[in-house]
């Protein structure tokens, strides 16, 4: 009798535990092929992508940063001065519509669109953009705007902040705290996901500091960090660098500086660090927004951009070095396999 009254308590409590957690993964830069600057499309139609596929499941929300616009083979490049274009200074990248249901196989569930390529083929590149995500049903933060999510009794909000004119900027401070203190309100979960920093493997390292790159004012990422979370944030989600960078933990929340490259597939640097990856699953209070656990799923990608799992662990390994090196009073403890604690 006993036992059988434990487990009616239990099972009548197991929803309550449930709803008391919020799950997401998320991961860095996805770009699954261009017409630009020369026609880079995977041999399979992106089914070699799809294994990975089978490591995003398991979470509410599946975000990553759409690096780059959708485009049909009529639509036109915009963005490089053709000098720049012949020199090999400047990318564009326009991703064949067809390939567009790879978002949706893969289990994403939204994207960013607020970063440096999603309007290389202009405004209505990134319109059309819009209207395929539409018409797949997956969401996305735009830029200048914000997503809303609801799963079940929790409601999520996804604001987007970048670098460019069109953007919410993270170097401007004080209208992010603005903007992020009237979202913070609306949503029981609050997310800022940022487009920011220096690139390549030069920029591993997060400085406190203003970070300049080619010409252009890429924020003072720790300052707008921690600013936003000031403001009401909850989760802070970096891509930008095409490396993995930091962690930190503030204030309870979890702030992730860059995701890397995902499934960045042709014309991308892969060599050594920029390879390296990691699938970020991350369990929040689904009340207050507090960071509760979570785990990095160590990536790699092969050949021309295929991402498959990495049994060296180089992620975890890498982002144990790099958040002991920045923010080594981040409260984070980092396992060897991958499990992120608060100390």
């Amino acid at each position: 009798m006993h036992k059988l009254l434990v487990v009616i308590v239990i099972s009548l409590l197991l929803p309550a535990i449930t709803q008391s957690q919020f799950r997401l993964k998320a991961v860095g830069d996805v770009m699954f092929g261009s017409y630009t600057p020369s026609l880079e499309v995977p041999d399979q139609g992106g089914e070699e992508f799809l294994p990975i596929a089978s490591y995003l499941g398991g979470a509410s929300l599946v975000f990553a940063n759409l690096e780059g616009s959708f485009a049909t083979g009529t639509m036109k490049a915009s963005k490089c001065a053709p000098a720049s274009r012949a020199a090999g200074r400047c990318y564009e990248f326009g991703m064949p519509e067809t390939l567009a249901p790879l978002l949706k196989k893969l289990g994403i569930t939204i994207v960013s669109l607020d970063n440096n390529h999603s309007e290389d083929y202009g405004i209505e590149g990134y319109n059309f953009t819009k209207k395929v995500l539409d018409d797949l049903g997956i969401s996305y933060a735009p830029k200048k705007g914000y997503s809303t999510l609801q799963y079940g009794s929790t409601s999520v909000g996804v604001v987007a902040f970048g670098f460019s004119t069109t953007s919410y900027t993270v170097s401007d401070i004080e209208t992010a705290k603005s903007i992020v203190n009237r979202l913070a309100k609306k949503f029981d979960i609050l997310i800022v996901t940022f487009h920011g920093g220096a690139e390549g493997r030069k920029a591993l390292n997060t400085p406190k500091t203003t970070e300049m790159f080619m010409g252009e004012n890429r924020g003072n990422l720790p300052l707008f960090a921690r600013t936003v979370i000031d403001a009401g944030a909850d989760l802070v989600l970096g891509h930008g660098p095409h490396v993995l960078r930091a962690m930190d933990l503030y204030k309870d929340r979890l702030i992730v500086y860059s995701m890397g490259n995902f499934l960045t597939y042709g014309h991308f640097n892969l060599k050594n660090e920029n390879g390296i990856t990691a699938i970020f699953d991350i369990t929040l209070d689904a009340k207050n927004g507090a960071f509760l656990s979570g785990n990095i799923i160590p990536i790699m990608q092969i050949g021309k951009g295929i991402p498959v799992y990495d049994s060296t662990k180089s992620a975890i390994t890498l982002l144990q070095r790099l958040t002991k090196e920045d923010f080594p009073s981040s409260g984070l403890s980092i396992s060897n396999d991958g499990e992120i604690r608060k100390q």
